[in-house]
């Protein structure tokens, strides 16, 4: 390969997601999502003239009634991935018949709708552990992306879970094992015992893609971080992340990095997700910028085809 690999994935995280994260009242699933009425239509338009293939990690709870924009993106040669079928925050948690259940739920809503299998999960919060993991070597997945290892992340999340829970509002978000934080931030082979470790020995397990950081105190490098980093701060950040992933920039965005206060018009979201008050073509100008930064470095394929690419050996 003449130049490094990178891939951009994008959780299909409909509106009652953050209703429920947020603690906000049961919202109406019927007919199409408001996110992903802005969102589907904007994320085609601005990766088709990135010419960039995508991972779109969809919920198969929500396929039946956003099928339209499914449709369009399997005719546009993206990767449809598994987000598991009901969302759930705690799905590590559950019992490992529960976790399978789940996982086979959303496997088939997929299937049924592109014809194909998918490759990838992505467990919902990034809440992911060694069982879920079980669970998908025996769906014989090719990787998962659910590892985050991000201190500023994790730290942030569980103040505003805290707090959330001080207040009396009821949230149905989850913290991940604090593990996480110990795993690499570049792609492995994940170890059956232990999900946050390198496998010293060859297994079934998915390969593992971390979703990116920086080196050092490992900042977010993901959609909504990408807002105060923009411009010169992210040439000037790049450097350090080519030396720091050196196989796979995995850029990952939710489908309300898409959207702004004025599709919405929730003011109780935007109080509470204030990148909503970002314009969306301000949104947009950042994101060229950005990819086509990373698109000067790096060779753009989905999750799934990057990770045929991968080239990694168990280590001691």
């Amino acid at each position: 390969m003449s130049k490094q690999l990178a891939s951009i994935s994008i959780d299909l995280d409909s509106l009652w997601c953050y209703h429920e994260i947020h603690g906000l009242p049961k919202v109406e699933e019927q007919g199409i999502d408001l996110i992903h009425k802005f969102a589907m239509p904007r994320i085609f338009s601005l990766f088709s003239e990135l010419e960039i293939p995508v991972t779109l990690f969809v919920v198969g709870r929500d396929v039946e009634r956003h099928a339209q924009f499914l449709e369009t993106a399997i005719k546009s040669g993206y990767e449809l991935a598994n987000h598991s079928f009901n969302h759930r925050y705690d799905l590590r948690n559950a019992t490992k018949q529960v976790i399978r259940s789940d996982i086979r739920a959303g496997h088939k809503a997929i299937e049924a709708i592109s014809g194909l299998a998918p490759l990838g999960f992505r467990t919902p919060g990034y809440n992911v552990s060694t069982s879920i993991l079980s669970v998908l070597a025996e769906l014989e997945y090719l990787y998962d992306s659910s590892v985050f290892p991000c201190p500023p992340y994790y730290g942030a999340k569980g103040a505003v879970m805290g707090w959330r829970k001080i207040s009396g509002r009821k949230s149905r978000s989850a913290m991940a094992l604090p593990q996480t934080l110990l795993a690499p931030i570049t792609p492995y082979q994940a170890s059956p015992r232990a999900f946050w470790k390198r496998s010293a020995q060859p297994t079934k397990t998915p390969v593992e893609l971390p979703i990116c950081t920086l080196p050092g105190l490992r900042f977010p490098i993901i959609g909504t971080s990408l807002h105060l980093i923009s411009g010169w701060k992210f040439r000037t950040l790049f450097k350090a992340l080519k030396i720091a992933h050196p196989d796979l920039l995995n850029l990952e965005f939710h489908a309300i990095d898409f959207v702004d206060s004025r599709d919405l018009e929730h003011p109780e979201l935007e109080r509470l997700q204030p990148d909503l008050k970002i314009p969306w073509q301000l949104k947009r100008r950042r994101y060229v910028e950005i990819i086509e930064t990373i698109k000067s470095e790096y060779a753009f394929d989905t999750l799934a085809g990057a990770t045929e690419q991968l080239d990694l050996e168990p280590q001691p």
